[in-house]
């Protein structure tokens, strides 16, 4: 996915497929840019340029790796706080972007699960020192 950066450092990001005579998809609240998807892929297979801004899925998805390295709420709790309708829809969206699901980002940022048990009152993710050539939470 292509971006263009606003002089006040937003990111906008879009797609941008195929030649020909350009139709722009635009999605409302509380969609992203995947939701037209396979009507992008139709046009593109009928000679059209298609382009679809996104207006909510890399922003959700910031917020989402924020929380994840610095709050100890669930992976759940977050999912459903960034606006997706399922934790596994949050999951699969957050590992077709990023390339981690969100247990392993919030690891590989120095997260580990706490074992919760019964009477148990610390957060269910720890911050921790990470190991040598781990990138640290600062650098999300």
């Amino acid at each position: 996915m292509s971006k263009i950066t606003t002089r006040d450092g937003v990111d906008i990001f879009y797609k941008d497929w195929g030649k020909g005579q350009p139709i722009v998809f635009s999605h409302g609240w509380p969609l992203s840019s995947d939701d037209w998807d396979a009507q992008m892929m139709f046009f593109v297979g009928k000679g059209f340029r298609v382009i679809a801004h996104d207006r909510r899925g890399r922003l959700r998805l910031e917020e989402a790796c924020r929380l994840l390295t610095s709050s100890n709420q669930s992976i759940s709790e977050i999912a459903l706080s960034v606006g997706f309708q399922t934790p596994s829809a949050f999951a699969a969206r957050f590992r077709k972007t990023v390339g981690l699901t969100p247990r392993e980002f919030r690891r590989s940022r120095g997260f580990f699960s706490a074992a919760a048990g019964p009477g148990r009152t610390e957060p269910a993710w720890l911050p921790v020192q990470p190991a040598s050539g781990f990138p640290s939470a600062a650098h999300s």
